[in-house]
């Protein structure tokens, strides 16, 4: 009966990973990318590590887009 409940618990966390968590992913970049572009349009993205009070940028900020070729 263990091993039943550790089997479902270990396919559910490979599933989670290749599954649900490539969905998250995707979701996150999208949204932070439509941020982006939506920042950029109103001309209020940093373009740098500074925003325009001179302080920091919180983490997580988009500021760019990189593109990395397979």
């Amino acid at each position: 009966m263990v091993w039943f409940l550790i089997a479902g618990l270990l396919l559910g966390f490979v599933g989670h990973v290749t599954g649900v968590g490539v969905l998250q992913h995707l979701r996150s970049q999208h949204l932070l990318y439509e941020q982006l572009r939506t920042d950029l349009a109103k001309a209020v993205t940093p373009l740098g590590q500074l925003d325009f009070n001179e302080k920091l940028v919180p983490f997580g900020t988009p500021i760019g887009v990189i593109t990395i070729p397979q």
